[in-house]
């Protein structure tokens, strides 16, 4: 006897195992860049807040940043090869003030969550806007791009954080 089984849970699961196997000139045609950008989600890590160090004596003021890349994409095992970051204060009265690059790239498996930190070493300048904008409670906003290598091409998703009260330390 054979068990109860509908072909629509067996058609799936070969569905799923077919595209992963698929020549990528041909999955690039039904799955491209654009729906791999949209699987790929960018968040700010809760348990770790945004925090301002404050200098020291031998230790530069810094902003740091803990965010989590997350792949959706059913398919795709993707590879972070870059992370770039802009800080922004409009209510300071600056625009663009700080940047990362940062080049280490990491694996981001399909279905999975990495973490990834960005660290600002702010200058005086730099220091002074993140400052005012404490004091003043205005929102300081990140702008954070991945550069996701896959069989597909390069996708480069993107989010913009307000942060409005970073822990002080």
């Amino acid at each position: 006897m054979t068990p109860d089984v509908t072909w629509h849970p067996l058609a799936k699961m070969f569905g799923r195992w077919f595209l992963r196997r698929m020549p990528a000139a041909i999955f690039r045609r039904y799955y491209g860049t654009g729906r791999l950008r949209d699987d790929i989600k960018i968040r700010l890590q809760s348990a770790k807040p945004v925090t301002v160090t404050v200098a020291k004596k031998l230790v530069a003021p810094r902003l740091e940043i803990e965010g989590e890349a997350f792949n959706l994409s059913p398919y795709l095992d993707t590879s972070v090869t870059a992370v770039l970051s802009f800080l922004s204060a409009d209510a300071a009265g600056g625009g663009v003030f700080g940047e990362v690059h940062d080049w280490r790239g990491f694996d981001l498996p399909r279905g999975r969550v990495r973490p990834f930190s960005l660290t600002y070493w702010l200058n005086e300048y730099q220091f002074s806007v993140v400052s005012a904008c404490l004091k003043g409670h205005f929102p300081i906003e990140v702008f954070v791009m991945l550069w996701v290598d896959s069989k597909v091409g390069i996708a480069r998703p993107f989010k913009t954080f307000k942060i409005a009260d970073p822990a002080v330390r």
